[in-house]
C-alpha cells in the first residue's frame, strides 16, 4: 500500500514541477531577472553620470577658453585653444548622450519585465529622465506626462513620484523651450514656456534664472508665482 502511495506521488510530482514553472514559478523567474536587470540598469545610469560630469567639466573649460579669445585676434593661440575645447566639450556632450541613451534602454528592459508591478513606474521614471539628457527631449517629456497622470490617479496615488515626475517634466519642458528656439520655431518655444508657468511645474532657483533669460530673448511675459 505504501508503495503504490509512493509511486502514485511520484507521477503527480512532474505534474507540480510544470504547474509551478508555468504559474508561480514564470513570475519568480522575472521577478530575478528584473532584479538583475536593475542592477546592470543602474550600474550603465552611473556610467552615464560620470560621463555627464566629464561633459560639464569640459564645458566649463570651454566658457574659460571663450572668456580669454573674445577680445583675441582671429589668429592668436587663445582664439585655436577655443576652439579645441568647444570640440572636446562636443565630443564629451556626445559620449554622454550614448551613456544616457544605453541607460535608457537598459531601464526599458526592467520595466517589460516588471510588467504592471507597480514598481515600473519608478522604473520609467528613470528611463524618462535618462531619455530627455540623451537628448530625447520629447520622447522624456511623453513619458513624464504618463507618469504624473497615472501617479495622480486615485487607485494608484504615489505623491512622491508624481512630485518627482513633475520636476524632472519642468526641466525637460525648459530645455524643449530652448530648443526649439534654436531651431528658430519662437513660436512654438512660447507655447511650451507658456505650459511651464500654467502648470506651476517645479524648478529650482538657476532653472529659474535660465527660464527667466528665455523669457526675456523671447519677449515672453513670466507669470508669477505663488
Amino acid at each position: 500500500m505504501i508503495t503504490r502511495i509512493l509511486w502514485a506521488l511520484w507521477a503527480v510530482l512532474p505534474v507540480i514541477g510544470f504547474a509551478w514553472h508555468f504559474g508561480p514559478g514564470q513570475v519568480e523567474l522575472r521577478r530575478d531577472e528584473a532584479a538583475r536587470a536593475l542592477v546592470e540598469a543602474r550600474a550603465a545610469e552611473q556610467v552615464a553620470k560620470d560621463a555627464q560630469r566629464v561633459a560639464h567639466e569640459a564645458q566649463l573649460e570651454r566658457l574659460a577658453a571663450d572668456k580669454v579669445a573674445f577680445l583675441a585676434d582671429p589668429e592668436d593661440q587663445a582664439t585655436r585653444l577655443a576652439e579645441a575645447a568647444r570640440r572636446k566639450e562636443d565630443e564629451a556632450y556626445a559620449v554622454a548622450a550614448d551613456k544616457w541613451k544605453r541607460t535608457a534602454d537598459a531601464y526599458q528592459v526592467v520595466e517589460e519585465l516588471l510588467g504592471e508591478r507597480k514598481e515600473g513606474l519608478v522604473v520609467r521614471w528613470a528611463k524618462a529622465r535618462a531619455l530627455v539628457r540623451a537628448g530625447e527631449i520629447w520622447n522624456g517629456i511623453d513619458e513624464f506626462r504618463s507618469i504624473v497622470a497615472v501617479a495622480e490617479y486615485p487607485e494608484s496615488s504615489d505623491p512622491r513620484l508624481a512630485l518627482a515626475a513633475r520636476e524632472e517634466l519642468a526641466v525637460a519642458n525648459y530645455y524643449g523651450a530652448r530648443l526649439l528656439r534654436e531651431e528658430g520655431k519662437e513660436d512654438d518655444a512660447r507655447r511650451m514656456i507658456a505650459v511651464l508657468d500654467s502648470r506651476k511645474l517645479s524648478l529650482n532657483e538657476r532653472q529659474e534664472q535660465m527660464l527667466e533669460k528665455e523669457c526675456l530673448m523671447l519677449g515672453v511675459p513670466r507669470l508669477k508665482r505663488k
